[in-house]
């Protein structure tokens, strides 16, 4: 039986209200990287049907990172076939990656790029390895890519049966006889070697028409990596004969979980397929004429979607001239039964005059009505292109049906044109469904919505299966629809991530996902402007769009250079933060990578000034950079050019080949553009990458690449099943997941875990002692079973654990104090303090700041997670200090709070060093402890001893004496009483431990805190993360803070944040892991060490540490920080010299 998955997410406050704005398109393909131009007729026109009629383009995430990547099919004129050959070669059809917005040809690298007459292309997992392959189709034989996985492709070879002769046009792709595996429909078009001598009304009737084809996917066999056989006649198609193909598109008409194929014929009526396939067996059936689809004008591109909100699909076809387009309406609740829907719809006279081609239904404006896009040309083509180009035209969805958008919606602006494939996607992630169009001839053209319309949400399926249902249902019942397709529009694939415009909703009912196979998920309760990830087991990920970026008017700002704006080294810290929020989150390699780039910004500067020492280029390197300086002025401009460019090759080297290298791609090129050299800058520039190099060579020996292989004592912990079966509980046990995605949003495989930075104890430090264990600052161990009195204290401790778990339900009413008053203050690795009893800067006690306890758990759980914006706990404490800057008077700028207050360049650039040299250290601190001691987290020790049993009652059920204990509506064990019907443990396990705890909700009244089975705990994380790849002990949350604590105490000569408090904003509905918080949260410290202190505590609420680590971390972050401040003291007092 299939099943089918219902997964709660809390009650979300509402997204933050959107800014209405116009929706307006506008081309800025040149200013993305698109500056191509389709390669037919470059030098005047011919009589070349097949030129006339290209081409298509496919978006597809080629290389898996979240972004579509776009396939421009492009072709030339037989006539102009000599012409390119003398101009250097044949135009190209390739493929342009997508990196975050800008693309960039990577067509021969890719192995993509194609010298053939294209026409459409496809693109579609053929092989279900996970990976989006390419299908070109042209008018002598197709070409078949296959996705190797890594971003580049293989030609296929013939060997899968898609290497098609004949001129194949149009492309599809679905199961069609539900057996797994996608198969391919390609539409036949004209047989220019079959000419028709008698026949009339001119091309294509002048020759005879080329069947379509269904070809079956086999699977794997015969060295193929799917292999295709033609089924066409005993599948059913063109059982009267070939018509001329172009367009096709499936969908599901009657609901019937498979899906139909409508065919767009040119002169000859267009087809409707009903399938009626079994498993194994291929057969379609043609029912156009039967439910008045079958049109005969000169049938081009295809679509189809629920136009009237009604659960049907309308279908759509564009024809030619006078003929109108085609639009049929479902009649009433018969799913085989169309009237003509243009009246209806208010489009009497829908396209007439013009010849259509691409065609798309989506929701421009995000009102929750469906728009149609329609791209139009005339043809035959004559000498002047302008005179057969036509407007590219908007019919907004209403209430009432659709109204044409004359001129509207930036339109006008985009001109006329000879259009022929179209294809929307949201192409930079902002929830806003942009359009790229393809002419004849032209320039390609990409049209970014830079509208704000209404509410939207894209909803990305696991899998993207061709075929994939994705129902949204209102909070009034309002139902939308989208199927994912592979194939449609004119021969083109659009957007596989069905994206739901909203209008004014804030959240919608629920979110109903059905796969091809009938498996269905359903997610109750969502946010809108937002993406849902759903998984097949029901596992959710909820994330916010990127934000708005208007290219059109983006052009490269000069660096603000003015004395108060940031230097080079808060614009670099600022880069790199950019590149470590989209590289896997990596604490340890994060933080070397801040410290080695801010004493290459250090060093930098040191081989410019007079007197001021290095900390990591050895002195020949410096004896050179000084010899290539020689002739450089010695002023800000020529320090801030070398910084720039050390910080810019210390980034290319540490993150240009890993997970972030497509951004840095971009990003790095853009920073550096940002800084707006002169000529007079080279020398100092080429100080810059001297020390780089220098710095990188010696970081290169720093220990970090020679470290052994973590050998886990206990088996991986499959956290989907209940339990921890541990040979060794005091050891730390790896997790295994169904799906793995990093706190910053990138899929990992679901493999088991390995222990992240292993051996780091060992890498060459900022200010550490050396220690051949490899543990510099040894605490001591951890509490352990094995230990009685160990072994009594951390059971209390995992009931600390419990019990802030057990705070999470705001429903719970409970008010605290979040503000400096009610909480910190506490002595070092402590939680004793209440708080500080004056604001030292107004002398009065600082007013209270009530909040709902499970709303402050949750965001503290959150809010610390890896920083605001994902950039890890090294890169949170540099965010804070620049805010920390950013707050500062010049006067108050005064290193070590006493003498000469320093100009911003000079204070950002030895404030960075020491922060960053103690980050790096208390990694380097924190994991010698973590590999010394390797000891388990909370979900292995929560699951294992209750699973063994209370260890409270030697005389009550469920006793062992390795058990939890027993604590009063946090630990309780289930008995018949409290398991009955209305019993406090009802539907648990009687005489099992059971605590209260919250928990992911299966059913949409559960509470967020509630009883469940000891061995079924998580902690407050989210489904697809759960616990970091490391030992618990000591946190590295807790060494991290307190150690950036105690050097921006020192540096700026005081405990408190400027003006005696620092605090940040966590906005209503912002919260990831579920919906809320309810209401804004502000989260407030009076001090540095108040705030290192919360980002300790922080990680029990969420349930990943006990207080021995976080307690145990401060102390080690403390000593860390001093011994770095220490350090440098002898750097910051050589002569100042600092240039201005």
């Amino acid at each position: 039986m299939l099943a089918a998955t219902t997964t709660v997410l809390a009650a979300a406050a509402p997204s933050p209200d959107r800014a209405a704005v116009a929706t307006t398109l506008v081309d800025v393909a040149d200013r993305v990287g698109l500056d191509t131009r389709h390669g037919a007729f470059r030098w005047g026109s011919s009589p070349d049907p097949a030129a006339m009629m290209g081409g298509g383009v496919c978006w597809l995430d080629a290389d898996g990172d979240g972004w579509q990547d776009l396939y421009v099919v492009s072709t030339w004129s037989d006539g102009e076939h000599q012409r390119w050959l003398d101009e250097g070669g044949l135009p190209t059809s390739t493929l342009y990656r997508n990196v975050e917005g800008r693309f960039v040809d990577v067509g021969t690298e890719s192995g993509t790029a194609l010298q053939v007459r294209g026409q459409g292309c496809l693109a579609a997992d053929l092989d279900g390895d996970g990976h989006v392959d390419l299908l070109v189709t042209s008018d002598r034989t197709s070409t078949l890519l296959w996705n190797d996985g890594d971003g580049t492709f293989t030609r296929d070879d013939g060997r899968a049966g898609l290497h098609v002769s004949g001129w194949h046009a149009g492309a599809a792709a679905d199961d069609v006889d539900g057996d797994g595996r996608l198969d391919v429909v390609l539409t036949g078009y004209v047989d220019r070697n079959t000419p028709l001598p008698a026949a009339s009304g001119g091309f294509p009737r002048g020759h005879a028409p080329v069947a379509d084809l269904l070809l079956h996917n086999l699977g794997p066999g015969e060295g193929a990596r799917a292999r295709f056989v033609d089924v066409s006649s005993e599948a059913g198609l063109d059982v009267d004969g070939p018509r001329y193909g172009l367009g096709a598109t499936f969908v599901d008409v009657d609901h019937d979980g498979d899906r139909d194929l409508l065919v767009a014929n040119d002169t000859d009526p267009d087809r409707l397929y009903r399938n009626d396939s079994t498993p194994g067996h291929a057969r379609l059936v043609d029912v156009a004429s039967a439910v008045g689809v079958d049109d005969d004008g000169s049938g081009m591109g295809t679509a189809s979607g629920d136009l009237d909100g009604d659960g049907m699909a309308e279908l759509l076809v564009t024809n030619m001239g006078e003929q109108r387009h085609a639009l049929h309406q479902p009649e009433a609740a018969e799913p085989w039964a169309f009237v003509d829907g243009r009246a209806t719809f208010g489009v009497p006279a829908f396209g007439e005059g013009l010849t259509g081609w691409g065609i798309g239904v989506v929701d421009l404006d995000a009102d929750g009505h469906d728009d149609v896009l329609v791209g139009h040309g005339a043809i035959p083509m004559g000498t002047d292109p302008a005179t057969t180009a036509q407007p590219l035209l908007a019919y907004a969805g209403t209430s009432g049906g659709l109204r044409v958008v004359d001129g509207g919606w930036g339109l006008d602006a985009v001109g006329r044109h000879n259009a022929r494939g179209t294809a929307v996607a949201d192409y930079d992630n902002d929830g806003d469904p942009d359009v790229v169009v393809v002419g004849v001839g032209e320039p390609l053209v990409l049209l970014q919505n830079q509208g704000r319309g209404g509410a939207a949400l894209r909803v990305q399926p696991e899998g993207r299966q061709p075929g994939t249902r994705v129902v949204v249902t209102m909070a009034d019942g309002t139902v939308a629809a989208r199927t994912v397709t592979a194939g449609s529009s004119y021969l083109s694939t659009e957007d596989p991530r069905p994206l739901f415009g909203l209008g004014t909703a804030d959240r919608v009912r629920t979110v109903e996902v059905t796969w091809p196979d009938g498996h269905s998920v359903v997610v109750e309760d969502v946010p809108t402007d937002r993406v849902l990830e759903v998984g097949r087991d029901g596992s959710t990920v909820l994330h916010r769009f990127e934000p708005q970026r208007d290219v059109a008017a983006t052009a490269v700002a000069c660096a603000d250079r003015s004395a108060e704006a940031p230097s080079a080294v808060a614009r670099w810290i600022d880069v790199a933060l950019e590149a470590i929020r989209h590289d896997l989150p990596d604490p340890t390699a994060h933080a070397r990578t801040l410290y080695h780039l801010s004493a290459a910004m250090w060093d930098s500067r040191a081989a410019l000034v007079e007197g001021v020492p290095t900390v990591l280029a050895d002195v020949d390197a410096q004896a050179v950079a000084l010899a290539a300086a020689a002739a450089v002025a010695v002023d800000r401009r020529a320090v801030e050019a070398a910084i720039a460019q050390a910080a810019h090759d210390v980034l290319a080297s540490r993150y240009g080949d890993g997970r972030a290298g497509d951004h840095v791609a971009r990003s790095l090129p853009a920073a550096l553009a940002a800084e707006c050299f002169r000529s007079d800058d080279a020398a100092a520039r080429a100080v810059g990458s001297r020390v780089a190099a220098a710095v990188l060579a010696v970081a290169d020996g720093d220990g970090s690449a020679d470290r052994s292989t973590h050998q886990p004592a206990n088996r991986p912990l499959v956290v989907r099943l209940p339990g921890a079966d541990m040979d060794d509980p005091d050891a730390w046990q790896p997790l295994q997941l169904d799906r793995v995605v990093t706190q910053n949003g990138i899929a990992q495989p679901a493999e088991p875990q390995a222990f992240l930075g292993y051996g780091w104890g060992g890498v060459a430090t900022f200010a550490l002692p050396d220690d051949p264990d490899g543990v510099p600052i040894d605490p001591g161990p951890p509490p352990r079973l094995d230990d009685p009195d160990g072994g009594e204290e951390l059971r209390r401790q995992l009931v600390d654990v419990l019990r802030a778990s057990s705070q999470l339900d705001p429903a719970d009413g409970v008010v605290v104090d979040a503000g400096p008053g009610g909480w910190g203050n506490n002595p070092l690795g402590t939680d004793e303090g209440t708080g500080h009893p004056v604001d030292p800067t107004a002398g009065q006690p600082w007013p209270a700041q009530p909040v709902l306890r499970g709303d402050l758990g949750r965001v503290l759980a959150e809010f610390w997670a890896d920083g605001p914006h994902s950039e890890t706990p090294p890169g949170h404490w540099n965010v804070i200090a620049r805010a920390v800057t950013d707050a500062m008077s010049p006067a108050e700028r005064l290193l070590g709070g006493s003498g000469p207050a320093l100009d911003r360049l000079t204070w950002e650039v030895s404030l960075h060093l020491v922060l960053n040299g103690a980050l790096h250290d208390a990694a380097v601190a924190a994991w010698g402890v973590k590999t010394a001691h390797d000891s388990p987290r909370p979900i292995s020790l929560i699951r294992h001893l209750g699973g063994l049993g209370q260890s409270s009652d030697p005389d009550g059920a469920a006793y062992h004496p390795d058990g939890l204990p027993l604590v009063d509506d946090v630990v309780e064990v289930a008995s018949a009483a409290t398991t009955a019907p209305g019993g406090r443990h009802e539907g648990l396990g009687e005489g099992r431990v059971v605590v209260r705890a919250w928990a992911p909700r299966v059913d949409p009244d559960d509470p967020a805190v509630r009883w469940l089975h000891a061995e079924e705990w998580v902690p407050y994380q989210q489904a697809t993360f759960v616990s970091p790849a490391f030992a618990g002990y000591v946190s590295g949350h807790s060494t991290f803070s307190r150690a950036a604590a105690e050097v921006m105490t020192a540096a700026t000569g005081s405990p408190w944040f400027p003006g005696g408090s620092f605090g940040w904003t966590v906005p209503a509905g912002d919260l990831a892991f579920e919906g809320g918080p309810a209401g804004d949260v502000v989260l407030t410290w009076a001090t540095y060490a108040d705030a290192a202190d919360q980002a300790g505590r922080s990680r029990i609420h969420g349930g990943i540490h006990i207080p021995a680590d976080d307690h145990a971390g401060r102390i080690i972050g403390a000593e860390v920080g001093h011994l770095a401040w220490e350090r440098a003291l002898p750097l910051f007092a050589a002569p100042a010299g600092s240039p201005t």
